[in-house]
């Protein structure tokens, strides 16, 4: 039968050591050159780690493209499920590292504190339109150390093939919603930021790209038509 993980990936990656300032550079102008041709872009952002990155692309928009600004929609590629607000989520955590959206539309998923049931149908309708009026997807990306990207963990619910854009699961921690793999593919380019001594070793492990998808959820980037990951810890290649 069809097995979706022996898929040959014939995009490639690039993979840049450069401090973090150059990917805050990088993600920006991807962003600005879109919007400056007063087209939509939708940004799909992360929480977790590196959420300074985000703090300081959206600062950079502000200064130089803040007209544009109302062209762009901020949505969560994940949250952890709650209460608005709660101290855990990923909206909360942005904001408190000083995320201002200004003119842009930043999207709080939990906000109708409803049950997850309806928050994860409701999240599942705002990415779906979201994307359908979008002209361009952007997503900033973390890697977990077991090769999680967004809240698509190896071997959970999130990689099972479904129709819906969202899933709501309960992992080790929290109760987690996501975009799923066939939605985050969609992105027309996708920035990974991996710094840190102990992101080395899977880094190693997407470079060689030998683990399939349920293991190693980061190698759906291989399936965007631009994907760069920047990091501090292995040199700079392009993987075909």
């Amino acid at each position: 039968g069809f097995n979706a993980n022996s898929i040959e990936y014939t995009n490639s990656m690039k993979f840049i050591n450069a401090p973090a300032e150059v990917a805050v550079i990088s993600i920006a102008e991807a962003i600005m050159n879109v919007l400056r041709q007063n087209k939509a872009v939708v940004w799909l952002v992360f929480g977790g780690s590196n959420i300074t990155v985000q703090v300081a692309v959206m600062k950079l928009l502000t200064s130089k493209a803040k007209v544009y600004l109302k062209n762009l929609t901020i949505l969560p590629m994940d949250e952890r499920y709650g209460p608005d607000d709660h101290p855990d989520s990923n909206y909360r955590q942005m904001r408190e590292k000083g995320f201002d959206a200004g003119r842009a539309t930043w999207i709080n998923v939990l906000q109708a504190n409803d049950t997850l049931a309806v928050t994860v149908a409701a999240y599942g309708d705002l990415v779906q339109a979201a994307f359908k009026q979008a002209d361009f997807v952007i997503g900033t990306f973390g890697i977990g150390v077991d090769g999680h990207t967004a809240g698509v963990l190896p071997l959970s619910p999130a990689l099972a093939e479904q129709p819906h854009p969202v899933v709501g699961y309960t992992a080790p921690g929290f109760i987690r919603m996501t975009i799923v793999p066939s939605w985050l593919k969609r992105c027309d380019v996708s920035f990974l930021l991996a710094y840190g001594p102990e992101k080395a070793v899977v880094l190693k492990r997407l470079q060689t790209c030998d683990l399939p998808l349920n293991e190693m959820p980061a190698r759906l980037h291989y399936d965007i038509p631009s994907a760069t990951v920047y990091n501090d810890a292995i040199g700079e290649e392009v993987i075909e």
